[in-house]
């Protein structure tokens, strides 16, 4: 009797480790799973930055380290690790997100780190999450407002970035999709905020972008999906340099704009189809100067006109720059986008209009100086300008 009480006792304990052993294996292992039956995933979403230098920005975690990153999706390529910002980062809480996006942006503004600085802190971060380089790396072009530069990145191969959800815990974008559970990184020099690119969106999608409810939803299905589907206008198919551009009429002319809610502003233009605009209000002669991201400093003339955004008609600020911009005819920024919901996906990409936001881009223009760039913009004669002025106080 105790012998067959001690088999049955020594059965019971190597089947529950060869049960821990099974539930280990498969929790670990990669699969492919119907996205429709995974919890619906939704992280946290922070507005930071004031409105001249507004960013949608998530709290990441990536092995060890944690810091806040900014959506970008005017970038392409994996998503961008700045060795600047992780050398400038100081350690803290995620409901410290605001705070510690603006302090480490101060910092590495004031103290740019040297590359051997930023050298060390890549080191120390491979070293901490176990990560893996490629020998080659990779070659980027970097397209900004008036000028594009070529710079080499590292290509490292990481944990997966997971984001601090609604709810205090971490998602990953992969967990139900079956994809390896991992994420390749480029590395970069350059003063900025780390970033989520256009493609990891793609990559991790369907995706909603909602800064008005500070929400950011990843590998949408089922049902939450069609009724996405079926409230969103479509608002962009082609995609430029790896990032999506719609088709935007403004002032009744339609331009080819990259969607990029890495630019605060609301819809700024190339100098040669700053000259096809047709329509706008240009009586008060302003400008602003802005630098863009290889250092290029850009003058943009500002004139108010219609721009036709996924059936709305809003009236903006159009920025006209003195500088082509390489492509595309210009881009569309989260001055006008931060109205609308963002649903991204592998071929597309869709807006859900929910509320405007009219002094929000009034605020956007306050800092700006009086006179233009160079002439007087072509569009709108004196008359029209009138016109307009009457109407809009009327």
């Amino acid at each position: 009797m105790i012998k067959e009480v001690s088999l049955c006792l020594l059965f019971a304990v190597v089947c529950g480790v060869v049960f821990a052993l099974a539930t280990k294996w498969f929790l670990k292992t990669p699969r492919c799973r119907d996205p429709a039956k995974c919890p619906f995933r939704v992280a946290q979403l922070w507005s930071v930055g004031g409105v001249e230098g507004l960013s949608l920005v998530v709290w990441v975690r990536c092995g060890g380290l944690e810091q806040p990153w900014v959506i970008d999706t005017g970038f392409a390529g994996p998503p961008v690790l700045s060795l600047p910002w992780i050398v400038c980062g100081r350690k803290a809480k995620p409901e410290q997100c605001e705070h510690a996006y603006t302090s480490t942006s101060t910092e590495m503004a004031r103290s740019p780190p040297s590359e051997q600085t930023c050298r060390n802190a890549l080191n120390r971060f491979m070293k901490d999450c176990n990560a893996d380089s490629f020998t080659a790396g990779c070659t980027t072009t970097l397209m900004g407002i008036g000028a594009s530069s070529v710079s080499n990145s590292d290509m490292i191969l990481a944990p997966p970035l997971e984001l601090l959800s609604s709810t205090g815990t971490y998602l990953s974008g992969r967990s139900c999709s079956g994809a390896p559970n991992a994420d390749i990184l480029s590395t970069t020099h350059m003063q900025t905020a780390s970033l989520i690119t256009c493609d990891w969106l793609r990559h991790n999608g369907p995706c909603l972008i909602s800064p008005k409810a500070k929400e950011f939803h990843v590998g949408i299905g089922g049902s939450e999906l069609m009724q996405l589907h079926s409230s969103c206008k479509l608002f962009a198919t082609e995609l430029s340099g790896g990032a999506f551009v719609a088709r935007v009429k403004v002032g009744g002319d339609t331009f080819h704009l990259t969607v990029d809610t890495g630019s605060a502003l609301t819809i700024s233009l190339g100098a040669n189809a700053a000259k096809k605009l047709a329509s706008c209000d240009a009586s008060g002669p302003m400008h602003v100067q802005q630098q863009g991201v290889n250092g290029e400093r850009v003058c943009s003339s500002i004139v108010w006109s219609k721009a036709e955004v996924a059936g709305r008609s809003l009236e903006t600020p159009v920025f006209l720059n003195d500088h082509d911009i390489e492509q595309v005819d210009g881009y569309i920024g989260l001055g006008l986008l931060s109205c609308f919901d963002i649903l991204i996906s592998k071929t597309e990409m869709r807006l859900r209009f929910m509320e405007d936001d009219p002094e929000m881009r009034k605020r956007l223009v306050e800092t700006s100086r009086t006179g233009w760039c160079d002439a007087a913009p072509r569009c709108g004669s004196r008359r029209e300008r009138n016109e307009h002025i009457s109407n809009s106080r009327g």
